[in-house]
């Protein structure tokens, strides 16, 4: 009998779903040195998916992961080497997917185009699980040993500077230069200039629209200055003072390297949706529909579209966009909505934890300290705007997308992620309290909710 695990939850599109489903499957296993055989996505509510899957296999493919691409430091510098160079890939093939004219009379050629990309961006996200969980492992192996050497609060305070990016990712500057701009005032020739360089960094999904001249105009208006207040400590001076093994130098610069790894996936996935949206553009003008809306087609569906196939309807679109199931069955891909989801959930015996509104939560402190204030619940990028000035941000998880309203809050409470989590190293460099993979906060708490984080213990409650 499967023990069916929910391992993360994401406002996902049905491709992004389905590659996601696929970059796991036995035809990633030559990347990754194992695979998955039981995987679904699941509805949670709010146009929400959660990745469900058996809870052993996942348990051995994390272990496959590491043996294949960390388990020396020529393996790893292997793996470094194979994710860049399949991040660039992945980069170039969606901006030639992107530039295909998708005419009426020609299917065949474009479909080809489509069909062909499909792999290159499996194999985007197989190396993208891999990054992820080297990062999971290795930042908490890191943790153990700096804790060991240096005890407790002082291994702690090594493992922050260890565990933050050894340099900044595209996202990162172009953040900086929103700040930059907003503190210095900007010419419309710098704001061209921004805009023709990021467009891309809105796009996480097929669903998600480039930014115009106004997005970038308004991003610097809600941008703010840095608000670092704590510098990390060199990882070459922590290696010096710390009596360490060869074996346990290795584990210090694999994580420190995974970090960066983690966030550099972020570019290369927007990128990559940034250049192929042209793509999905061209076919939901053919077909009636817009990008957003073919990005809820399964990859057959599309195919089949093309060969003379029917559109899917905007009803069943729209029903998608509300939640949908996607499993793999008999070699091709499922996707059901609405009414179809409960009694299939039942015959693959994913049964979805009921919402409970709890007292309080626990989790992993991401950055010290305490707070108090009212909670705003953040599931996605459109729940943003909920945030004020000081209040509890409350999120499934944050993206770079998160930080203006992460600059409003006084504090960051998250259902995913570690210590090496964006919500952790973030609110480390803001300087303001932060509990990260907690499971639950977005369902125990709810909109005005007065709560008390404890960034010490790993606790969140309701105020009394």
């Amino acid at each position: 009998m499967l023990s069916w695990q929910k391992v993360f939850s994401r406002e996902y599109s049905v491709q992004y779903s389905e590659i996601a489903l696929r970059s796991g499957s036995l035809e990633a296993k030559p990347l990754l040195g194992g695979f998955l055989t039981d995987q679904v996505m699941v509805p949670e509510g709010h146009g929400i998916q959660s990745f469900y899957v058996d809870s052993s296999q996942w348990a051995e493919l994390n272990n496959a992961v590491e043996q294949t691409h960390a388990s020396g430091a020529s393996r790893f510098e292997r793996f470094t080497k194979t994710f860049a160079r399949i991040g660039d890939r992945y980069v170039a093939v969606s901006r030639a997917l992107g530039r295909h004219d998708c005419e009426p009379a020609e299917p065949d050629e474009w479909a080809a185009a489509y069909r062909d990309f499909i792999p290159v961006w499996r194999d985007y996200c197989s190396v993208l699980w891999a990054g992820w969980m080297l990062n999971e492992r290795f930042s908490m192996k890191a943790e153990a040993l700096l804790t060991q050497k240096a005890g407790v609060e002082k291994g702690k305070a090594l493992a922050a500077s260890v565990l933050h990016p050894s340099r900044k990712t595209d996202v990162a500057m172009a953040h900086d230069e929103l700040s930059r701009m907003k503190k210095e005032g900007f010419s419309e020739d710098e704001l061209a200039a921004f805009h023709a360089a990021f467009s891309w960094l809105p796009c996480l999904d097929l669903f998600n629209a480039p930014w115009t001249l106004d997005d970038v105009r308004k991003a610097v208006a809600s941008a703010k200055p840095d608000k670092t207040v704590k510098k990390t400590v060199a990882l070459d001076s922590i290696l010096e003072r710390l009596d360490l093994s060869d074996s346990e130098e290795f584990v210090l610069n694999a994580a420190h390297d995974l970090v960066f790894i983690k966030d550099q996936r972020d570019v290369y996935r927007r990128k990559g949706v940034f250049h192929s949206l042209a793509f999905f553009d061209k076919v939901g003008r053919i077909c009636g529909q817009s990008f957003a809306d073919v990005a809820y087609w399964t990859h057959d569906e599309l195919l089949a579209w093309s060969q003379g196939g029917p559109v899917i309807p905007i009803a069943e679109v729209k029903r998608r966009k509300e939640g949908f199931l996607l499993f793999e069955k008999d070699g091709r891909y499922v996707c059901l909505s609405a009414d179809a989801v409960k009694p299939e959930l039942k015959k693959l015996g994913v049964f979805r934890a009921v919402e409970k509104k709890a007292a309080s939560v626990k989790g992993v402190v991401g950055s010290r300290g305490h707070a108090c204030g009212v909670a705003k619940i953040v599931r996605n990028v459109a729940d943003l705007d909920k945030v004020k000035t000081g209040d509890v941000m409350v999120a499934i998880t944050t993206h770079p997308d998160f930080v203006p309203a992460m600059h409003r809050a006084c504090a960051i409470v998250t259902d995913e992620g570690g210590i090496t989590s964006h919500a952790a190293i973030v609110s480390r460099e803001f300087g303001i309290p932060c509990v990260v993979g907690t499971k639950t906060a977005t369902k125990a708490f709810k909109d005005g909710d007065r709560v008390v984080v404890d960034a010490e213990k790993g606790f969140v409650k309701k105020a009394v």
